[in-house]
């Protein structure tokens, strides 16, 4: 499901990060709830923008996140300024994708 996929793309954030994935039991909220994140109408997810302009704290900040789980129905992401670190494969983002930023992370 759309909701497992994005849980696994966010299972490694530390843990203040998932204040706005997660209620106050540490429980995921539905996707549709989550900040930041636009879901059609038949509920999938199309964008996400954690990003930060560049003089701002950035929302989310975690140095690990997982694309390779972000489902196929997405097609924009915006990851700027969040002090990612890693590689990428870029052959498991999702074939629907026409906009990926994600400039000045490590």
């Amino acid at each position: 499901s759309q909701q497992a996929l994005m849980e696994m793309v966010v299972s490694e954030m530390v843990e203040e990060n998932h204040v706005g994935f997660q209620d106050d039991n540490a429980h995921f909220r539905d996707i549709k709830d989550w900040e930041y994140t636009t879901i059609d109408d038949d509920g999938n997810v199309v964008s996400i923008y954690w990003g930060a302009d560049a003089d701002e704290e950035p929302q989310f900040c975690s140095p690990k996140i997982h694309l390779e789980w972000l489902p196929e129905t997405v097609e924009e992401v915006y990851l700027q300024n969040l002090k990612l670190e890693g590689t990428l494969d870029c052959t498991k983002l999702p074939k629907a994708l026409r906009t990926f930023e994600v400039d000045n992370n490590l």
